[in-house]
């Protein structure tokens, strides 16, 4: 099973470096119950037929803190390590506050396009999740 892994990641790897358009990518972390800390990194891309595709670039052990620069030291080296530091074209993230520093940082280090104006997108269903909670919270009082 790890062969197969390892033979699919570098093909995938070969694939999306010599992909000729920009990567978005969204990124997660959280922590289990046993207080282990987690990071995923999904890329997102349309080939030349506009289809758009996604694939789970790392599921990956992230130790405490998970404040803004251990965040952003680690998703620049997963994105290294796959080659795609200079394919970024932006990066969905919750609104958690390590996520906002995560994000400046990045965009010091990053060469992005329109200077990263557009670099920076916030995750829609984790907004959609607070408002939901935070109107259920009224309708739970009456």
């Amino acid at each position: 099973v790890i062969k197969l892994f390892e033979r699919e990641k570098e093909k995938l790897k070969l694939f999306l470096e010599s992909f000729h358009g920009r990567i978005s990518f969204t990124s997660d972390c959280w922590t289990s119950l046993n207080t282990d800390g987690f990071i995923s990194l999904t890329a997102h891309y349309i080939d030349a037929k506009w289809v758009l595709h996604k694939r789970i670039l790392n599921f990956a052990f992230m130790p405490p803190p998970h404040n803004g620069v251990s965040l952003v030291e680690k998703l620049l080296l997963l994105l290294k390590d796959w080659g795609l530091d200079k394919k970024v074209m932006c990066l969905t993230v919750d609104n958690a506050s390590s996520n906002d520093l995560c994000v400046d940082m990045m965009k010091v280090q990053l060469k992005l396009l329109c200077d990263g104006d557009y670099f920076h997108v916030r995750c829609c269903a984790h907004i959609l999740n607070l408002i939901v909670k935070e109107g259920l919270k009224d309708v739970d009082d009456a």
